[in-house]
């Protein structure tokens, strides 16, 4: 294992938002998206923290500093934790899966997805045919997971909003990034503009793999102005 990172000099936050502590309070007290699974995955963020040999409050609740940090700190030697911890590389890869949808889902609301694990049933059907073409086409190869990724995202939210595939614009990535920075701010995240990440960075990828699908006539609707949306990424 490699050194530690140092975030924190003596009397001085290593950063600011919210941290490990908070993210295990609101998982504990099930008033996440999580619901009653957020309460069961805690435990995998004090596990971190063990691990790391840190105290949850001075780890931030950033799912990718924390990848950057187990990466760094503890990388190929989780196998000194020894069988009783991690018997397989498959325990030690769900366990990495499993703590970064705790953190991840510590601080959304239901409201921001109210569609959640309801699946592909509480789409609005214009936006279920276009999933089923773009599985597709992930199938023979001509567009990658990443697709369908983004897509589902925005199907989701539109569906939410009761706009179909057709009535997809600028104006629905804007609500959707508000959407996020205004739930991101209620759970005490700062909101930095021009950082290459934030809250609204899923909205704005979809936009992105939207103009493509767009432009190579996969999906008939009109181009979404990038400039035109206020968000964290660049």
């Amino acid at each position: 294992m490699t050194g530690k990172i140092t975030f924190r000099k003596k009397n001085e936050r290593p950063f600011e938002g919210p941290n490990l502590a908070d993210a295990i309070l609101r998982l504990r007290a099930g008033t996440s998206a999580l619901g009653e699974e957020g309460k069961v995955l805690a435990s995998q963020v004090e596990r971190v923290a063990r691990l790391l040999q840190r105290d949850p409050s001075d780890l931030p609740a950033d799912s990718r500093q924390i990848k950057l940090i187990v990466e760094a700190e503890i990388g190929d030697g989780w196998r000194s934790f020894g069988d009783n911890e991690f018997p397989s590389p498959g325990a030690w890869s769900t366990f990495k899966s499993r703590l970064k949808t705790a953190i991840d889902g510590a601080f959304e609301d239901k409201k921001l997805d109210p569609l959640r694990k309801r699946g592909r049933e509480a789409l609005l059907p214009a936006w279920r045919k276009l999933m089923a073409k773009l599985d597709a086409t992930v199938a023979d190869g001509s567009e990658s997971k990443w697709t369908v990724f983004t897509m589902t995202g925005l199907s989701r939210f539109a569906s939410s909003k009761g706009v179909e595939p057709a009535g997809v614009g600028t104006d629905l990535f804007a609500a959707w990034i508000a959407d996020a920075e205004a739930q991101a701010k209620a759970a005490g995240k700062i909101i930095r503009r021009g950082r290459v990440r934030g809250p609204g960075r899923h909205a704005y990828d979809a936009a992105r793999q939207w103009n493509k699908l767009v432009e190579s006539g996969r999906i008939k609707a009109e181009i979404v102005i990038l400039s035109g949306l206020k968000t964290c990424r660049k």
